[in-house]
């Protein structure tokens, strides 16, 4: 699987219609395009499966089922060649840190890291 990191926008609650205030202190809406570029079918799921961590906060886990995803919905299973674009919502800590993408959260390296900064 290739994953191509395509836009974040940080949102309020009332911005993604939420049911309440984030639990972390921060939504995220992370759009990213995702492709088998493999000879076989792949999964991607993003449900449970990234972790937030900033230099004072210890990873978790920040997926939630708050605000509407725009665009596909990347959780799918992908023949070769396939590809989506699409986003979905996080609850971060705060501005600053990293989102961790862990296919197996067994995994002894995340499958990527997509660096959040305020202003970038």
């Amino acid at each position: 699987m290739s994953v191509w990191f395509e836009g974040i926008e940080y949102l309020s609650a009332q911005g993604i219609g939420a049911t309440g205030e984030p639990k972390r202190g921060q939504f995220v809406r992370i759009t990213l395009t995702v492709k088998n570029v493999g000879t076989k079918n792949a999964s991607f799921s993003s449900d449970g499966k990234i972790k937030w961590e900033s230099d004072a906060t210890a990873p978790q886990v920040v997926t939630t089922t708050e605000g509407v995803r725009e665009g596909a919905d990347l959780n799918t299973t992908y023949k070769p060649g396939q590809s989506l674009n699409g986003s979905f919502i996080l609850d971060i800590g705060g501005q600053e840190g990293k989102a961790t993408y862990w296919q197996n959260l067994t995994d002894a390296q995340p499958s990527f890291v997509l660096k959040l900064s305020l202003g970038e």
